[in-house]
């Protein structure tokens, strides 16, 4: 069966038919991951994700699913970056969305798997081709933050790709509510600037 869910974006509502992630059949999930289509952001995913990491971003942050939908939009009009991980059948999965910080600097903003689709190797695609596309835009560092109550969740997955903590923002969204900072370095850009400046 499928599911009807119902979203408003801006003045128009969305009705949108899928099959619920719930009910993922075992032998899909054993084979999701090689069926992964990595690309940019739609406006047609609106739709599906507001209802889901919208919904998540907002119980963690002040304002978080507007901010989410904000950047989103930007993402849509050239101002800002987002790239999601679809499975056929189920739309996108994932998503990732990153603001450049000046020329060669990135903040990765949002970085999700839907809860069904973890472990199957889909954050790993979609982080592995967003680090090579800073590569390839020879992109100095990019940095991530996450409320420090879910760091070890994200790091499990980030560090072995070469992010590091460099920080804590003690009691950064409220009493008890610290921000874990995590910074990737771009090693080929550094040995390159290195060169140049000898």
């Amino acid at each position: 069966p499928c599911l009807e869910r119902r979203f408003s974006l801006g003045t128009a509502s969305v009705t949108m038919l899928r099959a619920p992630v719930s009910r993922v059949p075992r032998l899909l999930r054993s084979t999701v991951g090689r069926n992964v289509r990595i690309r940019p952001l739609k406006f047609a995913d609106l739709a599906i994700l507001m209802p889901t990491v919208g919904v998540l971003v907002d119980s963690l942050y002040p304002r978080g699913a507007e901010k989410l939908l904000a950047r989103l939009e930007d993402a849509l009009n050239g101002y800002a970056v987002a790239h999601v991980a679809e499975v056929s059948d189920f739309g996108p999965v994932a998503l990732a969305s990153e603001t450049l910080k000046g020329d060669s600097r990135v903040k990765l903003s949002t970085f999700w798997v839907h809860r069904r689709f973890r472990g199957l190797g889909i954050g790993s695609s979609l982080l592995d081709r967003r680090i090579e596309d800073w590569c390839l835009a020879d992109r100095d560092h990019a940095i991530v933050t996450v409320r420090e109550d879910r760091a070890a969740e994200l790091e499990r997955l980030f560090v072995p790709r070469g992010f590091s903590r460099i920080a804590v923002d003690l009691n950064r969204y409220g009493e008890g509510r610290s921000e874990v900072v995590l910074k990737w370095v771009n090693v080929g850009a550094l040995s390159l600037i290195s060169r140049r400046a000898a």
